[in-house]
Parts: C-alpha cells; structure tokens; sequence
C-alpha cells in the first residue's frame, strides 16, 4: 500500500518518465498493477523482484532479476533433456518460497512428458526430518509394489506380507532417479542432502540458486557431489563489465558490492533507462522491447 502511495503521488507530483522498483515482489505487483493500466507509457524496471508475472502485468513493466519460475524451470529442463531423468520427487520447503518452486518445477518437467511421482513438504532449519521421510519412503513403496504386482499379474495390487512389507520399509534403499529440494539457503540443501542419504535414498539431487554457497559442502560435504542446481549469477565467470562495476563501486562506497546482487540489478535497471535518455529516445517502452539484450 505505501508503494503504491509513492509511486501514485510522484506520478501525480513530477515529471516521471520511469521508475526503478520496488525492490521486493509484492510492492512491485501492486505497484505494476496501477502503472500498467494507468500509465502504460511509463516504464517500470524492478531491479530484484523475482515472483513469476510481474512483468506481464502491462507492456511496460520489466524484471531485471532472474525469476523464481525461470530458476526451477531450468533445473527442470536440465533434467529431462540433459541427464534424462524421468521420475522425479519433490522435497519442498513450507512457505510461498517452497511452493513458487515446487509448482513451476513440477510444471516443467511434466510438460516434457517426465512424472513428479511424490512431493512431500518438510520444514527448514529442523535436524531431524525422520518422519518427512518415512511418508515419503511409504509413498514409494507403493509405487514399487504396484509395479511389481502388476508385472506378475496379481489382481490384488496390495499384495504383500506384513513381514515383507515392515523388512521392506525398513532396510530397501529407495531410488528416486531425480530429487529436487528447492531449499532457500545453502545450509540447510547440505543438512537436507546428509538427511537423504540416511533415510536410504539414491538419485540424483537437485536445487535452485539457494544452494549457492560454501555451506552446502560444509554440511553436505562428499554427499552433494554430482548435485544440480540452476544460479542466475556466480560472480565467478563474471566478465569485464562486472569487473569494472565492482572496481568503480568499491571506489566510491569504500566496500564490495554485496552478494545479494541489489546493487549490481539497480545499478543496471537505472542504466537502461539513463543509456536510452541520453541518446535521445523518447518512446521508452518501446525501445526496451525492441532491443532485446542489455548488458
């Protein structure tokens, strides 16, 4: 609501001929919301924003971050296409962040004929997810017997004995070709990860840019190699135009732009816009779509 205050008032008050932000997801919709039907000349770039229809809330809204929706969707067609993993589980943690991920994942990768055969949500920052796990090995087990008992013609799909049934759930190792743990910090993918192994399952594991960090191997360690995970940004491969942003930033703040990338997305949000005022364009929105990469 104070967003959208703001941004009404000085469209009102000044000569306004673009915004840059809000910063965070829901201002950014409300705000996007009023300026895509009010004032559609306007453009507005949210330099961090990454919930998924921001930007196709009006032909003048953008997003210069890299969505949730691209992030998940991209570790999902990695899957597919790339390592041809067909069956896939879901470990998803509880909140917007988890379910954003967990939705646009599971659309991927069934849009690319692959199966999510079990999501299960658990809850982050917990040591022990024993019970998470065992739903989800009961899950499989179910999968696995109606398989077989379907291959050998049983007409009962249920068909076990107690006693194979409890050894079974007990000492198998369930393989799960692909599982995806949209976790939101590194610590917690590697503590998550530690947990996959114990409870006796084998797969590929799979993440999204919370994974990004040294944490993850100092929980995960040895059991996070030949992990998966899609990262908008490293810094790593960062090329000259980086470079030269982080040398002129530190010079002028007296620090390293910071990891969470906010300085570095504002700073080239407000560089689209100033690049095109200065050589003169007055149709703002229409030569943002038109120019298709923007360093």
């Amino acid at each position: 609501v104070e967003a959208l205050r703001r941004a009404r008032q000085a469209v009102a008050q000044d000569s306004v001929v673009a915004i840059v932000g809000p910063l965070m997801s829901a201002p950014s919709a409300a705000v996007a919301a009023w300026l895509g039907s009010s004032h559609s000349k306007i453009p507005m770039l949210t330099p961090t924003a990454t919930d998924a229809g921001i930007s196709r809330m009006g032909p003048n809204i953008f997003q210069v971050n890299v969505s949730m929706d691209n992030l998940a969707s991209g570790i999902a067609r990695y899957s597919v296409e790339c390592l041809g993993i067909r069956e896939f589980a879901i470990l998803s943690p509880i909140g917007d962040f988890g379910t954003a991920m967990t939705q646009s994942f599971k659309r991927a990768v069934e849009s690319r004929g692959a199966a999510v055969v079990a999501v299960q949500e658990f809850e982050e920052g917990h040591p022990d997810y024993t019970t998470e796990f065992r739903k989800l090995r009961a899950v499989r087990f179910e999968q696995f017997l109606h398989r077989k008992n379907i291959a050998r013609g049983a007409k009962d799909l249920d068909a076990i004995s107690a006693k194979d049934r409890r050894s079974f759930l007990q000492d198998s190792v369930f393989k799960i070709p692909g599982i995806f743990i949209p976790s939101s910090s590194p610590s917690d993918a590697g503590l998550i990860a530690r947990q996959v192994a114990f409870h006796k399952f084998s797969g590929t594991l799979l993440g999204t840019s919370g994974w990004y960090g040294a944490d993850l191997i100092n929980e995960g360690k040895k059991l996070v190699e030949g992990s998966y995970f899609s990262v908008a940004f490293t810094g790593e491969d960062a090329d000259s135009a980086f470079e030269n942003f982080r040398s002129a930033y530190k010079s002028k703040w007296d620090e390293e732009p910071k990891a969470d990338k906010v300085s570095g997305l504002s700073y080239s949000a407000a560089d689209i816009v100033f690049s095109l005022l200065v050589s003169g364009e007055t149709n703002l929105v229409g030569k943002i779509h038109s120019q298709k990469n923007f360093q």
